[in-house]
């Protein structure tokens, strides 16, 4: 069966003879088809029409003569030759091979473009498979009855068109290929009369009906040479033309199916593996420097990227975290962790972690570092994962503690680098009485620890304790010696009629604390006996020292006075 085509413009059948030809309606001029040059091979032969065409004896019975008419030439005596060809005047209806600018002009109603400079169609004659050399007897499609006529060699075979009339030749249609609109050969009256390289495919309509028979490309293609390989050649993957593209990446054909067979130097496919993955292409341009790549910060664009695969930093190393994630994530980029402890245990617990990647934030936990697990803040927290630290902000702020608050704890590092780069550590304020409060709090740690770009803030520590009690003073200086006793007054149990009052406590050179002086002197004991005679009181001891102040004073709050007083002795009256 044969291959179906479709026409660009399909002509309804009609008995108009003039509608298969070029213009050749009523007094409208003839287009002339132009000259494109063609890649395939039409094995048409060239045409001298001046000395190919041959007027001896034909169907028609005209003259037989070794040259075309050359119409016009006039004799040295002014009169024209009619001997060498027919005679094209105006005013008549004109034979074959004059020319002509419509069907009207010509005796057999056929006016035929023809591929000749300065002479754009020529007036043609019903044929019995035979035409004059160099011309072709071929039929006319798209009428009631089948009508040969006799065609010049005119090469629109694979000429671009956008109508039947731009295919020029009675016949020949616009045909709609697998790389663009062609004009066809009408080979409905011998389908093997097509070229080389070409095949006599049935022309449909928009309803399915064939209308027409044309010569097209065994290839599918005006623009591909027969051979050309649709199934595997990338430039034609598919068919004519059908270039297999992709951004950064080198092109394969199989099946006539593009794919993505690899990336140029210095590209790379992020999204290798995902479905769809490679309609992008290798879109990322990046240049391969090393496995190990630790985030840089102070880098620019994939400069940051020394394993290229889309992160500053390494993905096959990191557990991510960010303020949207989730306690039950995996810590994968697409399944967060929402605390940085938390990435930090998987990290531990995972052979090939060691960095924790974590999106800007505020983060409420006391981290606790660990040997060989570094953090890396500054990442957008948009799922991207870019890193920028002017840009995005990662804060980790703590108010947990009794007598020390800690936003950060760093202990024991000291044979496996650990980083804690781009963050903001922020110690909370610690209420508690003489409370202290760290940003971060460094112990037994050697070179292996580096902090980078971190901007540490301690909090407000608590209020001082009041101070305990001071030491006892040292006993205070002799009090002042009593009123001397009276004698005359036995009859009473006044002390003050008989011994003398106790002198006054020593004053305390500390100021400000409790009992500052010492205290009085006791009070004398009775002098002598109350009879005829008294006797001389004795010196009492000393009072007792005064409780020590709160204060740091060194001098501490004086001892009581010693009290002495002094009895007369009275014989009694």
């Amino acid at each position: 069966m044969k291959r179906a085509y479709h026409s660009v413009i399909v002509a309804a059948a009609s008995a108009a003879l003039c509608l298969p030809l070029l213009g050749a309606c009523g007094d409208e001029p003839v287009d002339d088809a132009g000259d494109t040059p063609q890649l395939l091979d039409t094995s048409r032969p060239d045409i001298d029409y001046d000395s190919a065409i041959s007027f001896g004896e034909d169907s028609e019975g005209a003259q037989d003569t070794a040259a075309a008419p050359d119409v016009g030439d006039e004799d040295s005596a002014g009169e024209v030759d009619t001997a060498v060809g027919p005679t094209c005047d105006d005013g008549v209806e004109r034979p074959f091979y004059c020319p002509c600018e419509n069907n009207v002009q010509c005796a057999s109603g056929w006016c035929v473009a023809v591929d000749e400079a300065g002479v754009a169609a020529r007036c043609s004659k019903l044929c019995d498979e035979s035409c004059p050399q160099g011309w072709d007897c071929r039929s006319i499609a798209g009428q009631v009855d089948v009508t040969f006529i006799c065609q010049p060699p005119v090469d629109n075979l694979c000429d671009a068109c956008t109508t039947d009339a731009v295919c020029g030749v009675a016949g020949d249609r616009c045909v709609e290929l697998a790389d663009g609109r062609y004009c066809g050969r009408d080979c409905q009256g011998d389908h093997d009369s097509c070229p080389t390289n070409y095949e006599c495919g049935e022309l449909e309509n928009e309803l399915g009906q064939i209308v027409a028979y044309q010569c097209v490309p065994v290839s599918g293609s005006c623009n591909c040479p027969p051979g050309t390989d649709y199934d595997s050649d990338p430039l034609h993957c598919g068919g004519c033309n059908k270039a297999c593209e992709y951004r950064g990446g080198v092109a394969g054909c199989s099946g006539g199916e593009c794919f993505l067979a690899g990336c140029q130097q210095g590209f790379v496919n992020l999204n290798e593996g995902d479905v769809g993955g490679e309609a992008d292409g290798c879109e990322y341009a990046c240049t391969w420097q090393s496995a190990d790549d630790w985030p840089d910060g102070a880098c620019d664009g994939s400069d940051c990227d020394q394993d290229c695969d889309g992160l500053d930093g390494s993905y096959a190393r990191g557990v991510f975290v960010a303020t949207s994630g989730s306690p039950s994530g995996s810590g994968a980029p697409h399944d967060p962790l929402n605390t940085i402890n938390a990435a930090i245990r998987v990290a531990q617990g995972d052979g090939t972690k060691d960095h924790v990647y974590i999106a800007a934030g505020t983060y409420h936990e006391r981290v606790i570092v660990h040997e060989g697990v570094s953090l890396f803040g500054g990442y957008a927290n948009d799922g991207s994962w870019a890193r920028d630290l002017s840009l995005y902000t990662t804060t980790i702020t703590s108010s947990s503690g009794i007598s020390s608050v800690r936003a950060m704890d760093i202990l024991g590092i000291q044979t496996t680098k650990t980083v804690v780069d781009g963050v903001t550590v922020i110690g909370g304020t610690n209420a508690n009485p003489g409370g202290s409060s760290y940003a971060i709090w460094v112990k037994d740690c050697s070179r292996k620890l580096e902090l980078v770009r971190v901007t540490a803030i301690g909090g407000n520590g608590g209020a001082g304790a009041d101070g305990g009690d001071g030491h006892l003073g040292v006993p205070g200086g002799d009090a002042g010696w009593g009123t001397d006793a009276s004698g005359y007054d036995c009859r009473c149990n006044d002390y003050d009629s008989y011994a003398g009052f106790g002198g006054a406590g020593a004053p305390n050179a500390c100021s400000g604390g409790r009992n500052a002086a010492g205290g009085d002197g006791a009070d004398a004991a009775e002098g002598g006996r109350c009879n005829t005679g008294g006797y001389w009181g004795h010196a009492s001891p000393g009072g007792v020292g005064g409780v020590g102040g709160v204060t740091l004073c060194v001098v501490a709050a004086g001892g009581g006075g010693r009290g002495e007083g002094e009895g007369e002795e009275r014989e009694g009256e």
